[in-house]
């Protein structure tokens, strides 16, 4: 069993989220033009929100090209140093030169577990990382009512994370190639806009 310790399929190594609120500074009931009126309808009830998310890439487990023991399995001995020379690229996100098979049992009961190769989950595919960003505008109407208007982008900067490489044995012709994308079918850029009407004490916020 301890052979088979390795990175979990589902680990990140490093995973950041951030997310914050700004709050901008002018308009009714904030520090610049903090009155209702002409100047505060124009320049005054701004919002930011955003979110920022980064997450390395998850393990992926490289077998063999031909089995070293009768019904056995085992997994490629990886050169750790080559495993992504002259790769990461969607049609070989690893370098299959990188990757020998162990080699083969050589007597029935041998103690020696060499012929079952490395560890488990040698390698990681792409990272993932997005970012989604909130913009409000407030209109404080008389009394303590008060019109916000909400525009909302997800991965407002359209970026790509791409799913885990496949056919994972070297001796493929799409040797860790990846065909598709980690977070589809919404992972191109989405917009959303909403009105809201409070009524009441939702005055200055």
């Amino acid at each position: 069993m301890k052979g088979e310790y390795g990175n979990l399929g589902f680990e990140s190594e490093n995973v950041f989220h951030a997310g914050g609120v700004w709050k901008i500074p002018v308009g009714y009931g904030r520090h610049f033009v903090p009155s209702k009126g002409l100047l505060d309808t124009l320049v005054g009830g701004w919002n930011m929100t955003g979110i920022v998310t980064y997450q390395s890439g998850q393990a992926v487990t490289v077998g063999c090209t031909v089995s070293t023991t009768s019904s056995g399995g085992c997994y490629a001995l990886p050169n750790k140093g080559l495993q992504y020379n002259n790769a990461k690229t969607l049609q070989h996100w690893l370098n299959s030169a990188a990757y020998t098979n162990p080699a083969a049992a050589v007597s029935v009961g041998q103690t020696d577990f060499a012929p079952f190769g490395s560890e488990p989950a040698q390698a990681f595919g792409p990272s993932f990382h997005r970012g989604d960003l909130g913009v409000e505008k407030l209109f404080h109407l008389p009394g303590e009512n008060t019109f916000e208007f909400r525009a909302e982008a997800f991965n407002i900067t359209n970026h790509p994370n791409f799913g885990q490489p496949g056919t994972l044995t070297p001796n493929n012709a799409a040797f860790a190639s990846i065909t598709s994308t980690r977070d589809a079918p919404s992972d191109a850029r989405e917009l959303q806009f909403a009105l809201k009407f409070f009524f009441g004490s939702g005055g200055q916020f």
